[in-house]
């Protein structure tokens, strides 16, 4: 290494300015003493520690950023899973929703049927009270078959309640 910065300085010098026939070439009292290069190598070192050290400041920063990041994601994660939870518990609830609603439709129509027709049985039974009623007086439903028609009381008529009573 010695001799290439020797080389180096000869061919910086011919490049400036030539050298001079006079001036001696590079010896070895013109070189570096050890403990310079000691000292050189020492304060690359620093320099590199330095270099180091301002590296590791940065990635412990970008490594604390990133833990907070992980943290965050975490509780946003763990947030996003409560919903799920919640919103599974709403579907099961809601599960039997649509088999209950066909039900009680069924039913409905069921019901709708049963009034239709029992409302066609009125019709039918004032058609014929009609038909009748004009030709025929009204007759007393006949007594039960243990008791005689003529043993029991007749109805007293029905009174409506004045304002004198």
């Amino acid at each position: 290494m010695r001799v290439l910065s020797a080389i180096l300085v000869a061919c910086s010098a011919v490049a400036v300015g030539g050298c001079e026939p006079s001036a001696p070439p590079p010896t070895a009292a013109t070189q570096p003493a050890p403990a310079s290069a000691h000292e050189s190598e020492a304060a690359g070192q620093a320099r590199e520690l330095d270099a180091a050290k301002g590296q590791n400041v940065i990635l412990s920063a970008r490594l604390e950023e990133l833990l907070e990041r992980e943290r965050r994601l975490s509780d946003e994660v763990n947030r996003l899973k409560f919903l799920n939870a919640q919103q599974n518990s709403q579907i099961q609830a809601l599960a039997g929703a649509p088999a209950e609603r066909d039900a009680l439709r069924e039913k409905c129509r069921q019901f709708e049927a049963e009034l239709s027709e029992l409302k066609a049985q009125v019709q039918a039974l004032q058609a014929t009270a009609s038909r009748r009623a004009p030709s025929q007086p009204r007759s007393r439903p006949a007594a039960s078959a243990g008791t005689p028609a003529s043993s029991m009381p007749a109805a007293a008529p029905h009174r409506r309640a004045s304002a004198d009573d």
